[in-house]
């Protein structure tokens, strides 16, 4: 597998409109089809983990891109959906809070119903592609069959 982030810019029911993050190329890209089984939806302005090992490159794994609307205590609005979250962020990070207003990038933790806000985003672009990366053995692992998902 070869994964690369990239940002959704339009999509139908199976497939997305993706720009990448390394090199801008706007690709048309299928949802996978554990993705598509599972129902996941997908809409633009998410980042999204293409496999393009695949022809045509596949959609993997879908990263949430949200501006935060409310915030009390450990509860989070997204799209006015009020959510349990934990701030994942590295410790410096997480001195200045998240504020009403920031892009997240979210996650749901694993064996939870808690959102994981593990960075912001401007622009469309994650602060830190680097921390989405780090899922990426996990995405492998889940299409090779070796992972709880």
């Amino acid at each position: 597998m070869q994964l690369t982030l990239a940002r959704t810019l339009a999509r139908s029911a199976e497939r997305c409109r993706a720009q990448s993050l390394d090199d801008g190329s706007v690709i048309d890209a299928p949802l996978a089809p554990l993705m598509v089984r599972r129902g996941i939806r997908i809409r633009p302005g998410m980042i999204v983990a293409l496999d393009r090992s695949t022809a045509p490159p596949e959609i993997r794994r879908r990263f949430g891109v949200r501006p935060a609307e409310a915030m009390a205590a450990d509860r989070l609005t997204l799209q006015g959906r009020a959510f349990r979250f934990v701030d994942a962020r590295p410790d410096g990070e997480r001195a200045t809070p998240l504020r009403v207003g920031d892009t997240v990038v979210v996650r749901v933790r694993p064996a939870s119903d808690e959102l994981e806000v593990y960075d912001l985003a401007e622009n469309g672009r994650p602060l830190h592609p680097e921390r989405l990366e780090a899922d990426f053995p996990r995405i492998e692992a889940v299409y090779q069959g070796t992972a709880s998902s």
